[in-house]
């Protein structure tokens, strides 16, 4: 599905595989259309050192991933890796008027984005959630992952912005 389809919402139960279908959708789309040379995941931080370990094992060593943490670092590996995970805060962070620290992600190549736990961007006026639209309008491919997406309707307006 995640090949096929552009935009899409995985609203599956926990542990029923949303994270694997999402990292190979992104291998078969990857070979079958050479302009996808990354993919950005926004997610909360408990879940982000899964997704670097996912990659590795359902990629088999074809794919590589890191966690973007606004290091020096984290910044040059990003920039090689297929698959770059970073958390709500450091987005919402990034998109800071008042932060003072280089504001990268701006310009940060990527053609697909996946909102982990769309539920975190549930409220359409905090600053997390306007960050995640504006880094999910550059890219052409968006997904949305949750086990659970919203408690009230209204909270599903900005994941399908997003989308």
């Amino acid at each position: 599905m995640a090949a096929t389809w552009w935009r899409a919402l995985f609203l599956w139960e926990m542990g029923t595989g949303k994270t694997r279908t999402m990292i190979d959708g992104y291998r078969l789309s990857r070979r079958e259309t050479p302009g996808l040379k990354r993919m950005l995941v926004l997610a909360p931080p408990v879940v982000m050192p899964t997704w670097v370990n996912e990659v590795a094992r359902c990629s088999q060593g074809e794919m590589t991933a890191c966690i973007w943490d606004g290091t020096d670092k984290s910044y040059e590996k990003a920039q090689e890796s297929d698959v770059v995970v970073l958390s709500y805060a450091r987005a919402r962070l990034e998109f800071d008027t008042k932060f003072k620290g280089p504001q990268r992600l701006k310009d940060f190549e990527y053609q697909v984005i996946v909102s982990d736990e769309s539920h975190s961007i549930g409220n359409y006026d905090s600053a997390q959630t306007q960050a995640a639209l504006i880094l999910s309008a550059k890219a052409s491919r968006r997904y949305l992952l949750s086990g659970t997406a919203a408690d009230h309707p209204g909270k599903l307006y900005s994941q399908f912005r997003f989308l």
